[in-house]
């Protein structure tokens, strides 16, 4: 079973709330990786791309036609 940490939420609460507090502790934490290692630096994978990716992602962007 694979787990994923995204999620489309939209929460309403106020700023100054219990909720909104723990939510911007919880971002912080995995955002900084504290505690644990949730990401990886960006400079391991930045140059990953291989030429048949980037060729098309070049032909994607000239046509406008993506997934993404």
């Amino acid at each position: 079973m694979e787990s994923k940490l995204e999620s489309n939420l939209y929460v309403s609460a106020p700023n100054d709330s219990e909720l909104v507090q723990n939510i911007e502790d919880y971002f912080e934490r995995i955002w900084q990786n504290q505690d644990a290692q949730y990401t990886v630096d960006y400079d391991e994978y930045s140059g990953a791309l291989t030429t048949a990716k980037r060729a098309l992602y070049y032909v994607q962007k000239i046509t406008l036609f993506t997934t993404y």
